[in-house]
């Protein structure tokens, strides 16, 4: 299990970074394909923007929260 929570670890940051990396030259396109109006379109830039930026930390928490679940420790996964 210790080895599959340290390649998990590191695979997860390394996909986050790769999220952001893809996603700061895209954020435009993105937004114009989810549909944002010209009027909330900054405030849609910014949300995306930081959220985005976050995206590493999302990753690894939904994975670690996985990772506690599947070596049966379910009370500390809620």
């Amino acid at each position: 299990m210790k080895h599959v929570s340290s390649l998990s670890f590191y695979g997860c940051l390394l996909l986050g970074v790769f999220v952001i990396i893809l996603g700061f030259p895209l954020v435009n396109t993105i937004i114009t394909w989810r549909g944002a109006s010209s009027l909330s379109f900054d405030y849609t830039k910014d949300y995306v923007t930081v959220t985005l930026i976050g995206s590493p930390f999302i990753i690894l928490n939904f994975a670690l929260e996985q990772l506690v679940r599947a070596a049966t420790y379910k009370y500390l996964a809620v």
